[in-house]
């Protein structure tokens, strides 16, 4: 039975989620006001043809590190896609961490986190999961 539901969460992890990482800047317009007024990190949610995409985006001294988890939820249960690495600012616009797409329909929580290279949390954004 064990077997079964780690095979089927596989299957649906492969079968629902496009996954894609890119270190780049994020749109400047987008963020800017974000990174002057408030947090330091965030995810953005954004519709598209293929599905919904979770970016996950950071300010460019918001840490050395970050991870990010998904999780989502099924009808048999639920599974966590965890994400993370250096933080590798490229100028002084928010830097794009992630890119996940997912199912329209999915049901899920996500939670990001950015870590200094001392360990202490920087900055926290999204869902306790």
């Amino acid at each position: 039975m064990g077997i079964k539901l780690i095979s089927l969460s596989s299957l649906a992890a492969m079968a629902s989620i496009w996954f894609a990482v890119e270190v780049d800047e994020a749109p400047a317009e987008a963020r800017l006001a974000t990174l002057e007024n408030g947090p330091a990190c965030g995810i953005d949610l954004t519709e598209t043809a293929d599905g919904l995409v979770v970016t996950a985006w950071s300010a460019p001294d918001a840490g050395s590190s970050w991870d990010m988890i998904i999780t989502q939820r099924t009808g048999g249960g639920s599974f966590d896609l965890y994400q993370g690495g250096d933080i590798e600012s490229f100028g002084e616009g928010a830097v794009v961490l992630s890119d996940i797409t997912l199912d329209m329909e999915t049901d899920f929580t996500a939670r990001l986190s950015t870590w200094s290279p001392q360990g202490e949390l920087l900055c926290r954004w999204g869902d306790a999961v």
